[in-house]
């Protein structure tokens, strides 16, 4: 029970810190976290959160897929804008 109460007591003054927010570019590289993160995986973003003093920092990253037909075209823009996708027939993924 004590030990409970603790942990409450931990989630709570956690739930208090002020929380710094960034969107996570295309391209950028991951970063390796130190200690444990929360991670929430939605249907269209890709949320990781770590404690880190008196802050708690969350990353946050479009977690979009689309199926997309081939065209000359649509591969140059994707080339271009530096999306990531990989070609299997005659469909973008």
């Amino acid at each position: 029970m004590t030990e409970e109460m603790g942990n409450i007591d931990n989630a709570i003054e956690a739930s208090q810190k002020t929380v710094v927010s960034r969107e996570k570019e295309t391209g950028e590289d991951a970063e390796r976290p130190k200690g444990p993160v929360g991670l929430d995986i939605g249907t269209s973003h890709i949320v990781m959160a770590q404690n880190k003093g008196k802050n708690i920092h969350t990353i946050k990253q479009l977690n979009a897929f689309f199926t997309i037909p081939y065209s000359k075209f649509t591969k140059k823009i994707l080339v271009d804008n530096e999306v990531t996708f990989f070609e299997k027939g005659d469909m973008f993924y």
